[in-house]
C-alpha cells in the first residue's frame, strides 16, 4: 500500500530531511516546500537556494568525510 498521493505524505510530515552529500536539484525538496512542509538539508547542490533559513527550512553545513 503506502502513500498513494505524495502530497498527503508531505502534509502528514513535520519535516523533510535531505541529508544528501551530492545533489543536482532536489525535486522532493521542491515538492515538500510547495506543500508547506519545511526542509532540513545540507548545503549542497542546486536546491540550497530554495530554502529561506529558519522560514521555510534549515540548512546544515556540508559534511566532510575522509575516505
Amino acid at each position: 500500500t503506502g502513500w498513494q498521493d505524495p502530497l498527503q505524505a508531505y502534509w502528514a510530515a513535520d519535516l523533510l530531511l535531505m541529508p544528501s552529500l551530492y545533489e543536482g536539484y532536489g525535486m522532493v525538496a521542491a515538492e515538500s516546500l510547495a506543500s508547506g512542509c519545511p526542509v532540513y538539508m545540507t548545503r549542497t547542490g542546486g536546491y540550497r537556494d530554495m530554502v529561506l533559513e529558519s522560514k521555510t527550512g534549515f540548512i546544515s553545513p556540508s559534511i566532510e568525510i575522509d575516505g
